[in-house]
């Protein structure tokens, strides 16, 4: 036998058994990258925040203030419900305050507002550190 021919394959196939081993390499390299990959991801993906804490804590009312509406005043007498998002900063002090449901009487809304503006929030946590979030309120008057 010659030299480069190898057992049980003619000279003109030489070149296709070079071909499939050169495949089968790259086929193992990526296989072998792909388990690496997945190897890593599957690390990342396992840390999970400290036991016996989630890892986001809503902002909590430590304070409500309910909205002024005795008498003398424009909203006195007036029923309805008024719906807010209130931005709780990380000091627990109320941001901006959005309006999401009216109730029907702009005096209502701007006592909700006022009100929601005084009250005090335990901040919302991620992670056990305070984080700026929002709430929901709701006035029913």
């Amino acid at each position: 036998m010659g030299r480069g021919i190898l057992r049980g394959v003619s000279p003109g196939n030489s070149a296709k058994v070079r071909k499939s081993r050169m495949r089968y390499q790259r086929i193992v390299s990526i296989l072998a990258l792909t388990a690496a990959i997945v190897a890593s991801t599957d690390n990342t993906q396992s840390q999970s925040p400290p036991a016996g804490r989630p890892p986001v804590v809503g902002p909590r009312i430590v304070h409500l203030v309910k909205p002024d509406c005795s008498a003398g005043r424009s909203c006195h007498g007036i029923h309805g419900t008024v719906r807010l998002t209130v931005y709780v900063l990380t000091d627990g002090t109320a941001g901006d305050v959005d309006l999401k449901d009216a109730g029907g009487d702009a005096r209502l809304t701007e006592a909700a507002i006022a009100a929601a503006k005084k009250c005090r929030f335990k901040p919302g946590t991620f992670n056990g550190k305070p984080t700026s979030m929002n709430f929901d309120l709701t006035y029913k008057f």
